[in-house]
């Protein structure tokens, strides 16, 4: 199967609808339940991102942070990072930006995750700030997708046309991703976690792949704001592939 996945389109809502709109926006801050050392602790344990942020730096590697469908800016202390980039389709406003925000580190990109053209300013970007990989990202889709309407097509045609959109992105933050112990945090959406078994068999094939360290879980921490998800780290080494591997449609 081919997916070309270009502009606008129900994949690329970066808000949930009704209740839940204004939790979103804060991106992993310090929103109780909704932070992203709470939300990926099965993934990570009780170790923070701030925590492994300063282990990093007194190894003396750098620490440049990415944050896709969100704005970058789930950190308190900036003392350890190099950089912040957040990749959204639309600005975070002002006046939802925490403390300490915004900071001569941090740039936040606006763009479809899901266009080419938003990767490729992402690039140019990146050089000239001079930032030659990121060594920790995060990606929470859940919150920047339309879920409702995609519980609403559940049908298997979709299901694996959306996994394979999926696939494109995770493909794209991997390429950027230092393979000096850089690590990825991701959502998996529950609607091709839990029903596509074309997405377990690409996880046993990352797994065999001996240069990539791979953790995936399935948590039902979001079922109060009605969507639990799968979730994926992935942590490149010395030697790791280009790209990964395919998901055999």
């Amino acid at each position: 199967m081919t997916v070309k996945i270009e502009g606008n389109s129900a994949l690329t809502n970066n808000s949930v609808d009704g209740e839940n709109e204004k939790k979103w926006t804060y991106d992993g801050a310090d929103q109780g339940g909704f932070t992203y050392d709470d939300f990926f602790s099965p993934l990570k344990g009780p170790e923070t991102f701030s925590e492994w942020i300063r282990n990093r730096k007194q190894k003396g590697l750098s620490v440049h942070i990415a944050d896709f469908f969100g704005s970058a800016v789930f950190l308190n202390d900036l003392s350890d990072v190099d950089s912040l980039t957040g990749v959204r389709l639309f600005h975070l406003e002002p006046k939802d930006l925490p403390p300490g925000y915004p900071s001569q580190k941090w740039q936040e990109i606006t763009g479809d995750l899901y266009s080419s053209a938003t990767w490729r300013n992402l690039r140019k970007n990146l050089a000239i700030r001079q930032i030659p990989a990121f060594d920790l990202v995060v990606a929470r889709p859940c919150g920047g997708t339309a879920m409702g309407y995609l519980s609403r097509r559940g049908n298997p045609q979709f299901r694996e046309l959306f996994l394979a959109a999926h696939w494109i992105l995770i493909n794209r933050a991997y390429a950027l991703l230092s393979s000096d112990s850089g690590e990825m945090y991701l959502e998996i959406p529950e609607i091709i976690w839990r029903r596509s078994a074309t997405y377990q068999a690409w996880i046993v094939k990352l797994k065999s792949e001996r240069t990539l360290e791979i953790k995936s879980v399935f948590s039902s921490i979001l079922t109060r704001v009605r969507y639990p998800s799968g979730m994926l780290r992935i942590r490149k080494l010395p030697g790791s592939p280009v790209e990964l591997p395919k998901i055999e449609m």
